[in-house]
């Protein structure tokens, strides 16, 4: 192995000079000088030396003279970097050796950030290796390697495989129908349904106003969001009460409203003036609908027509033609009324009885 390449290239040399190990009694700014990213530093002992000049050569006291090399050898340098190369690559392998190891937890199922907190909580980390169309929703990991339970070195990474979601599949278009049956639509199509109601100017309350995502293809039971419209925005109901009935009307008719008039009796109120209204103001109505108005005719009250000289049945027909009543004093079929009371053009409430004197 490689021992024995160095023993064999070590016996064809001279003895190199001594060489300083990194790490021992040497200053270095390396914090880790056996991590094998880093760039190796060879001692300047072990640097070769190249086309130096030749030494003079000097006799010695015996006579005989020393002749130092022309120039330093490779083997020496490469030597001295093989050996640097294994005891780093030793020293890596114990640190190795001593880290601890886990379990790896089961990541399959959440989703990927999640697999990344449980697998750093483990002391591991994790990769996103692929990612895959599945049923699971995207972002759910649906593999993982190595499988759970298996043991890794602490600081080692988890492959994960994870989901982009289904496979898309055509989404109905559903804008305008009622809210009812586009949910069915989506349903039946394998989506989830979310509705969203809210007011819309133009759009008839119940009907869908838009959806999301737009009408072609999403992942198969992915939730499709509608907003529902729920018709105009409410407004307050405008104070109309003892304004004339063209007044009222052309203030609600403004406000957004549609006037709808009735009339009735009023000893209060003036004739043609708003009585009443429904909604009352002050309350809050959707533009458009409609509000009712209670208009005066004025007080219930009559003029007491003049039946003197009249037959008493066609007195009595008279009287109740103007919503009074009769009462008869003396009375003979088909006799003439002499006098009433109250007299004619008397005003009175209606309903009112006028005495007949024949």
């Amino acid at each position: 192995g490689m021992r024995r390449a160095i023993e064999a290239a070590a016996v064809m040399l001279p003895a190199p000079e001594p060489l300083p190990i990194v790490g021992l009694g040497v200053e270095i700014d390396d914090a880790e000088p056996t991590d094998m990213a880093r760039t190796m530093h060879v001692p300047p002992a072990a640097r070769p030396v190249f086309d130096q000049p030749p030494v003079p050569e000097e006799p010695t006291r015996s006579g005989f003279r020393l002749s130092l090399p022309p120039r330093a050898s490779l083997v020496p340098w490469v030597v001295a970097t093989v050996v640097a190369i294994a005891l780093a690559s030793a020293a890596f392998a114990v640190t190795q050796a001593t880290k601890p190891s886990v379990h790896v937890p089961n990541l399959v199922g959440g989703d990927v950030d999640a697999a990344g907190s449980q697998a750093g909580k483990a002391g591991l980390l994790v990769e996103v290796a692929r990612r895959i169309q599945a049923a699971d929703p995207a972002g759910t990991v649906v593999g993982q390697d190595p499988p759970p339970g298996e043991s890794m070195t602490k600081g080692s990474e988890v492959s994960l495989v994870i989901s982009t979601g289904p496979p898309p599949v055509a989404l109905p278009n559903v804008v305008a129908q009622a809210s009812d049956a586009a949910t069915k639509t989506l349903q039946d199509a394998g989506f989830e349904v979310a509705v969203d109601e809210r007011f819309h100017d133009t759009v008839e309350a119940g009907r869908v106003v838009n959806q999301t995502p737009q009408p072609g293809k999403a992942p198969e039971g992915s939730t499709v969001r509608l907003v529902v419209s729920k018709g105009p925005r409410p407004v307050v109901v405008p104070n109309v009460v003892n304004l004339t009935s063209d007044e009222a009307g052309a203030v609600l008719i403004e406000a957004g409203f549609e006037p709808v008039v009735s009339t009735e009796y009023s000893d209060t109120v003036d004739k043609g003036h708003v009585i009443r209204q429904n909604p009352v103001s002050g309350q809050e109505a959707i533009p458009g609908s409609q509000l009712t108005l209670v208009v005066s005719k004025g007080p219930n009250t009559v003029r007491v027509p003049d039946v003197r000289g009249m037959s008493v049945e066609d007195a009595t027909g008279a009287l109740r033609f103007e919503g009074l009543e009769a009462d008869i004093v003396n009375y003979e079929p088909k006799a003439k009324v002499k006098r009433q009371d109250p007299s004619p053009k008397t005003s009175v409430r209606r309903g009112t009885t006028v005495t007949l004197f024949l």
